[in-house]
């Protein structure tokens, strides 16, 4: 089995005995080419082929998020992608998704964003922040009843952790990606200041084909306080924007 990973930790795929299998670190979420995607709690054996239960959907579906999709996996990739829309109903608490946390949700949210489904990704994130605040409650899991339950343990750093996230995103923002990436989920206005890093200050706002950066942490030139983001695309801020002192 030979684990490979270029994005995050959480996320594999591995190959085993001529079987294709795309995973998470606690569940194998696709075995081979026929069967729907399914979720396997355990990642330390080799599992079967067509093994395993449907399990939850956004248990599966942060494998949207890898970035070692390729014209050999093209099969699987779209049964995920139809997986999530078959499920998928806005109106409904959590979309209609079961057992919706913290960071299944997130990670779907950016698979979503590298697939191209970017209403798709712009709805999910605001529901979840609308269910968690309806439910409320800042809890490990959820519970997509008539009315959004919080469930587990509560309260939890989970709830409050996809909440921080998805805010920051609609705002323009990525936390993810370390380096700060920015954002943008829809075409409208938002922003978010005093992001602090390593000692210095980014203000961010949107504005109708761009972001405008200030703050201590960008420098003064204008190709670098003014960067243009579309619908859907994840822009990093050049390093060659930041000040020496701010690479660490």
């Amino acid at each position: 089995m030979r684990p490979v990973s270029r994005k995050f930790s959480g996320l594999f795929r591995t190959w085993s005995s001529g079987s294709r299998c795309v995973g998470t670190t606690s569940r194998i979420i696709w075995c081979g080419s026929g069967k729907p995607p399914t979720a396997t709690r355990s990642s330390t054996t080799t599992p079967t082929p067509g093994s395993g239960a449907p399990g939850g959907t956004l248990w599966i579906t942060s494998g949207l998020h890898l970035d070692l999709w390729d014209d050999a996996s093209r099969r699987q990739l779209e049964g995920l992608k139809r997986r999530f829309l078959r499920e998928f109903r806005p109106d409904e608490p959590f979309g209609s998704f079961a057992y919706p946390k913290y960071s299944d949700i997130s990670y779907t949210v950016y698979g979503l964003l590298d697939q191209g489904m970017v209403e798709e990704a712009r709805v999910l994130a605001n529901i979840s922040v609308r269910d968690t605040t309806r439910s409320n409650m800042f809890a490990e899991v959820y519970y997509n009843w008539e009315f959004p339950e919080p469930g587990g343990v509560r309260p939890s750093f989970f709830g409050a952790g996809y909440v921080m996230d998805m805010v920051l995103m609609n705002n323009g923002y990525r936390m993810d990606q370390g380096w700060p990436h920015l954002v943008r989920l829809h075409p409208g206005d938002g922003g978010v200041s005093n992001i602090r890093i390593r000692g210095k200050t980014l203000n961010l706002r949107l504005e109708q084909d761009s972001v405008r950066l200030e703050g201590s942490f960008v420098r003064a030139r204008p190709d670098c306080r003014r960067l243009a983001v579309a619908v859907g695309e994840t822009v990093a801020v050049s390093s060659q924007c930041a000040p020496t002192d701010s690479h660490g």
